[in-house]
């Protein structure tokens, strides 16, 4: 009877600290939080994964442009520091949410993925 919350209380510990683990590799964040990340990591690398139409329309003036579907993206991302954060755009979320997942399998420390991806950026005025 006692030994019951006693092991629920360990079990819930072990699941929040495993889930801040997941969650610190790799982070969606807002438009604002995004801004502020930009602001307070001057050696972040920014990268928009749009295509290059897509830049032309708009984008954030320090990013990288490495297209999505370039046949050689994944030799683009290699030349990226794995030790300096990285911050991942595209236009809604979707494509940059799988290259987060790509940077985290090749041992990248910290990512921060762009949810609603440029289009929120314009429409919340924080790019």
């Amino acid at each position: 009877h006692c030994m019951k919350p006693l092991f629920i209380v360990y079990f819930i510990s072990f699941v929040a600290l495993c889930t801040g683990c997941v969650v610190e590799e790799n982070l969606n964040v807002s438009p604002h939080e995004f801004a502020d990340i930009v602001k307070n990591n001057p050696d972040i690398q920014i990268i928009d994964v749009r295509t290059p139409q897509e830049w032309k329309e708009g984008k954030v003036t320090s990013a990288k442009c490495i297209d999505y579907f370039d046949p050689d993206i994944l030799e683009k991302i290699e030349s990226l520091d794995k030790d300096k954060p990285v911050l991942l755009y595209c236009a809604t979320g979707g494509r940059s949410s799988e290259i987060a997942e790509i940077l985290k399998e090749y041992g990248f420390k910290k990512i921060y993925n762009l949810k609603g991806g440029y289009k929120d950026l314009v429409k919340e005025g924080v790019h």
